[in-house]
């Protein structure tokens, strides 16, 4: 399902979709950060920071359905949290295809900061429930929070807990994924 046109992949933070299977992808961190694409597809499909700019593009095309992972909504202290993630919450896989990406760092931090000027909040609230799935993982302390699922729980009556799961992508994300997609056909 993961090369499906009827999804796009926005990737968190110095991620790419080629690097976690997904053919349609935009790759912010690779391209050019343009926040006023339009987009058309079924579902996006976006993690951590990548979940900023999926609410955005959900503005310009509320046709949308978003499938938000670990989504970055609370941007208070973000770069101690996710030095947090880095030292205590996983870190980063660092394969070579991740790596290059990672190569990105400074306009990736430009992009991040043009990102966050985003009102998360502002979105939710005005989102249909139906329009959006959260996936967290339970062990994810630090940027997807227990207070940003509080906020969240007010935007989507579908929030999906995984046991055993931090804030980093992993297998389980993607077969919840499939599942979830498989279910709504």
């Amino acid at each position: 399902m993961a090369d499906d046109k009827t999804i796009l992949f926005i990737p968190g933070w110095l991620d790419s979709g080629a690097v976690r299977g997904y053919e349609n992808s935009w790759d912010i961190w690779q391209e050019p950060l343009d926040m006023e694409r339009l987009v058309a597809t079924d579902y996006i499909v976006a993690h951590s920071a990548g979940a900023l700019l999926a609410l955005a593009a959900w503005e310009k095309n509320k046709n949308i359905s978003l499938i938000l992972v670990s989504p970055l909504l609370d941007k208070k202290n973000l770069f101690v949290r996710w030095t947090k993630v880095m030292l205590l919450g996983g870190g980063v896989d660092l394969t070579w295809k991740r790596f290059k990406v990672l190569s990105h760092l400074f306009p990736g931090l430009i992009k991040l900061k043009r990102l966050l000027k985003i009102d998360p909040q502002k979105i939710i609230r005005e989102m249909p429930k139906d329009k959006i799935l959260i996936i967290r993982g339970r062990k994810d302390k630090y940027i997807c929070t227990e207070d940003s699922l509080r906020t969240l729980k007010i935007a989507s009556e579908k929030i999906i807990q995984l046991d055993g799961v931090g804030h980093n992508w992993c297998k389980k994300i993607d077969e919840t994924i499939n599942d979830y997609i498989s279910g709504q056909q």
